[in-house]
């Protein structure tokens, strides 16, 4: 049965137009452009893709993941708040509490 296919597979292609060979051809969807490679955006490119085996824990990363992962998020929540706090205070309004508990921010009003 095998051989049945293997000879169907190579006779049908006698049947096919020669024309449709040449349709077939690549086609770019950006146009013709002349495309050269960057050796410094591949090189960059194979770094980010390899990242997870290149990467060393050492004091630097350590401060840095410290510094933008905590530092600069706890400044922009810190500082948030406090521009709330001081609208809240403008108006005459109590004050809001963002991460306490909703209980005593009821028992304030």
């Amino acid at each position: 049965m095998s051989g049945v296919c293997r000879s169907f597979r190579t006779a049908h292609k006698a049947f096919l137009p020669v024309k449709s060979a040449s349709l077939h051809q690549q086609q770019r969807l950006i146009g013709d452009l002349p495309v050269k490679p960057n050796k410094y955006i591949e090189d960059w490119g194979t770094y980010r893709e390899n990242v997870e085996y290149t990467f060393k824990w050492n004091s630097a990363s350590f401060f840095k993941i410290a510094l933008f992962g905590m530092a600069v998020p706890a400044t922009i929540y810190t500082v948030a708040v406090r521009e709330f706090d001081n609208t809240d205070e403008a108006y005459n309004r109590p004050k809001r509490d963002f991460m306490g508990n909703a209980a005593e921010s009821k028992a304030r009003r």
